[in-house]
């Protein structure tokens, strides 16, 4: 009975209607703190960056309170360097304040490739490695030599370029490719004291190709090969038109002077590399 008078008493009702005051009090707070906490109902509009050089992104967006950040890059040569290419989250995409925009960007300085060797390749075959490795021709010259469609020479920029040199990538080249032997005879250059190099060039100019190279026993290391001066040839050096246009010429090199005194060297030209 006395439990019955409790249940319907005016303090049990107090207390009750007190603790869901409390509890309805309580939850509406954690609502209204949480939405103040995550900024509920705030949102920014991210602008469309594309375009912009990456210089002007962190200006532009300091007053929309968003954060700008550089996560890659690419290389595309159809756009301008160092410009924005990509962004997360897109145009337009509503996000909070502060929110951090990821940007791609076009590489501000093109990548550094070392030329790949193309010498005695096919035509077709240079092309495909060219190809591969993100380089171009820009033109083709035919030679006389003893090869036909075969490359026999690589040229950039109107210099002689070689495998192993750094090319930016996405440049174009010229091949000069062997155009079979010429019934034109011409006299054998002289190449003594010149490096493999020099020798190239010369032999270029002239019309011939580098055939057999070999380098002495004194020839130990990189170093010395690229030092290293041709003390023979084959044939021999001589005036009198004896060769055909595009033949290849043998040299042997070496880092060893004294054996070009023990030569009896025929002195055909002024033309000499000492």
């Amino acid at each position: 009975m006395n439990f019955l008078r409790f249940l319907i008493s005016k303090s049990l009702l107090l207390s009750i209607v007190a603790a869901v005051i409390l509890i309805v009090g309580g939850i509406y707070a954690a609502a209204v703190w949480l939405d103040s906490y995550t900024l509920h109902g705030v949102a920014k509009s991210v602008p469309d960056l594309s375009g912009f050089h990456y210089t002007e992104v962190e200006d532009f967006v300091a007053d929309k309170e968003l954060v700008a950040i550089i996560s890659d890059s690419v290389n595309d040569f159809d756009k301008p360097r160092g410009v924005v290419v990509d962004q997360h989250p897109l145009p337009n995409d509503l996000v909070k304040p502060g929110r951090k925009i990821y940007l791609t960007i076009n590489a501000v300085k093109v990548p550094e490739i070392s030329m790949p060797e193309l010498m005695d390749l096919t035509l077709r075959q240079a092309k495909a490695r060219l190809q591969s490795y993100g380089l171009g021709i820009d033109s083709l010259i035919y030679k006389p030599s003893e090869c036909s469609r075969c490359i026999i020479g690589v040229l950039f920029d109107g210099e002689r370029i070689s495998a192993g040199d750094k090319i930016e990538k996405g440049e174009g080249i010229t091949l000069v490719v062997g155009a079979g032997m010429s019934d034109e005879l011409i006299g054998t250059p002289y190449l003594y004291k010149l490096t493999k190099a020099q020798v190239e060039d010369k032999l270029f100019d002239v019309g011939l190709t580098m055939g057999f190279v070999r380098y002495d026993e004194t020839v130990t290391n990189a170093e010395d090969s690229a030092a290293a001066f041709t003390v023979g040839q084959f044939p021999s050096p001589d005036e009198l038109p004896q060769i055909n246009l595009g033949q290849a010429i043998d040299v042997i090199l070496s880092v060893d002077s004294t054996k070009l005194d023990s030569l009896e060297l025929p002195i055909l030209d002024t033309n000499i590399v000492d």
